[in-house]
């Protein structure tokens, strides 16, 4: 049994699980999770709450992983080693936070965010604003909503 079949055994409690840890720098995909327990007959809505949920928590980690970078090598020691996503933030600054669903910029977004000291709040809100709006348009392109 693989691990996203093993998520899908845990039901809800392994939707929320899948969802943290896609939200984390850890590579895995919690929309197939998501759409084996549609498919299996669990309340949609729930699936939501807990998807949001976990994800959220686990991009709210890897902002917090990259405030503790920041404070272990600030910025200002990077020099002219700048990459493309800090040039991003740079650029566009907190409301890239609400495109944190995204595989792998998603994540290195919100690291960068906490890294350069982007506001906690405006990040978590749009973060999650973001996270919740991806999972409603699978469900409801799966007819579960």
């Amino acid at each position: 049994m693989g691990y996203q079949e093993w998520m899908i055994s845990l039901g809800m409690g392994g939707m929320f699980l899948s969802a943290f840890l896609a939200g984390t720098v850890i590579p895995f995909n919690s929309e197939i999770v998501l759409m084996a327990l549609v498919a299996a007959g669990l309340d949609a809505f729930w699936l939501l709450v807990l998807a949001t949920l976990g994800n959220s928590i686990g991009g709210t980690t890897t902002y917090y992983l990259g405030i503790a970078a920041g404070r272990k090598r600030p910025d200002e020691q990077l020099g002219g080693r700048k990459g493309r996503a800090v040039e991003l933030v740079s650029k566009w600054g907190v409301p890239l936070a609400a495109l944190g669903w995204l595989p792998i910029w998603g994540n290195v977004f919100l690291f960068v965010l906490g890294w350069t000291g982007a506001g906690a709040w405006s990040v978590m809100v749009l973060m999650t604003a973001g996270k919740l709006a991806r999972y409603v348009v699978l469900l409801a392109l799966a007819g579960a909503l």
